[in-house]
């Protein structure tokens, strides 16, 4: 009986402190420079690509949306970028170029979805996946210009 009970608890601790693992139904979660964004639908993975509603993605990015509901199309822009898919085609543009999608654009419960990596990647950003906690994380790249503006002065005081 006591080896029984020693068994049970040994097995108990060894669960308490194993590391915790998040599984494929575990929820995506996405960062860009540090902060978590909001969906109102979770991230969700199609073909082992990530995709998210469209708005939040693109605005955490710096850019502008768009929709155009009768040619089913969603657009971002930024300076220098301009991004555009069409609901269910695996053609993307960027800057007017063609670009083969993975995943495609689509409309789940009333949001547009975009393939997160690609937009990322399109706007210059780094991506990086964690599969064991279900983590994106996106560094936007601050061009030379805008690094220059936010570099602080340096005084020699020699």
């Amino acid at each position: 009986m006591m080896k029984r009970i020693l068994t049970m608890l040994a097995f108990a601790l060894i669960l308490s402190i194993a590391p915790v693992q998040a599984d494929a139904s575990s929820p995506i979660t996405v960062f860009v420079d540090g902060e978590k964004l909001e969906f109102t639908n979770d991230p969700l993975l199609e073909n082992n690509r990530t995709i998210v509603e469209f708005r939040p993605i693109f605005e955490a990015l710096g850019m502008s949306v768009g929709w155009e509901q009768a040619t089913q199309k969603v657009t971002g822009e930024m300076p220098g970028t301009n991004i555009t898919l069409t609901i269910n085609q695996t053609t993307a543009y960027v800057n007017g170029d063609a670009q083969q999608l993975d995943v495609p654009a689509q409309i789940l419960q009333g949001r547009t979805l975009v393939p997160l990596r690609f937009i990322s990647e399109a706007t210059g950003a780094d991506v990086s996946w964690n599969q064991q906690t279900q983590t994106v994380t996106i560094e936007t790249v601050i061009s030379e210009e805008e690094d220059e503006g936010l570099a602080p002065e340096v005084i020699d005081i020699w």
